[in-house]
């Protein structure tokens, strides 16, 4: 499973999707998931990088390919250690 956190416009999810069986894509913004093209491998969900509600350990990539410069580093870091 990989993780794309703050997806934004879902290019990045799109093309990982092509090599896991399961994305989940999260963004703080409801409206910008609801404009992001749909694929049968993405679950797209509600969060904020640093709460992104995906289990302990349970990803095998975390990608942010879209807005690292609009969140904070350290706390984005230990989510990222924790999934």
């Amino acid at each position: 499973m990989a993780g794309d956190c703050a997806r934004g416009n879902g290019q990045a999810a799109v093309g990982v999707a092509a090599d896991f069986t399961l994305v989940l894509a999260t963004d703080a913004s409801a409206p910008q998931l609801s404009v992001t093209e749909s694929h049968p491998h993405i679950a797209d969900g509600v969060a904020t990088t640093d709460h992104s509600g995906l289990c302990h350990q349970s990803a095998d990539l975390v990608i942010v390919a879209q807005d690292q410069h609009g969140f904070e580093a350290e706390p984005f870091d230990r989510e990222e250690q924790r999934m």
